[in-house]
């Protein structure tokens, strides 16, 4: 959060980074049956270290929950009205306490990466309510819409909004497949793939 404040939107570069890195860790949790369920910039711990800038740490499992079933990233997890997490990143099914899985930290990721991006959060009313309501029914603006001075590729674009869909099943469906179609990382220095940023 400070380094978005600080900095705005970041390069895309910085981002995969940084990306990739919380993705190993909700792999990981997801693959023991749990979903983060407040995924934002507040809860990523980035420290320096010297041979690795931005050492992520994902922080604040305080309301993750356990799925039912461990071996069953999709099962169902969310009792019926129960509203947990942090408005400008909770996805639709979230907002709307209906059950939770994977994917839904998916789009929390898509959401946090969006404004990594582009400085400014994907959808944001002037209450959490009205925020919430956004995540139901409202799409978020294009990055040439938000950030045209940028100039995003839109390979790029096209994955944030995968994640940023309202349909669980329109999304990327692991986190495994989020990563292997994470763009190509371009530079001055030619085309690196985003592997190469990955510590």
């Amino acid at each position: 959060a400070d380094k978005i404040h600080n900095s705005g939107a970041l390069p895309y570069a910085t981002t995969a980074n940084i990306i990739i890195q919380m993705c190993r860790g909700l792999q990981e949790a997801h693959s023991m049956g749990i979903i983060h369920r407040d995924l934002k910039p507040d809860n990523v711990l980035l420290q320096h270290k010297s041979d690795r800038p931005d050492w992520v740490k994902i922080v604040d499992f305080g309301i993750a929950k356990l799925m039912p079933n461990a071996a069953m990233q999709q099962t169902r997890l969310t009792q019926t009205g129960d509203i947990f997490g942090s408005p400008l990143y909770m996805s639709p099914e979230q907002c709307q306490a209906r059950p939770l899985d994977s994917r839904s930290d998916i789009y929390s990721l898509g959401c946090l990466m969006y404004e990594a991006l582009t400085g400014v959060a994907p959808l944001r009313g002037e209450t959490a309510y009205d925020t919430m309501t956004m995540h139901v029914s409202t799409l978020p603006a294009a990055f040439g819409t938000v950030a045209p001075e940028l100039k995003i590729d839109k390979s790029i674009e096209a994955m944030v909004f995968r994640c940023l869909e309202k349909k669980p099943e329109d999304r990327y469906q692991t986190i495994a497949e989020l990563l292997t179609d994470m763009p190509t990382v371009h530079s001055d220095s030619g085309s690196v793939k985003v592997k190469a940023v990955m510590h």
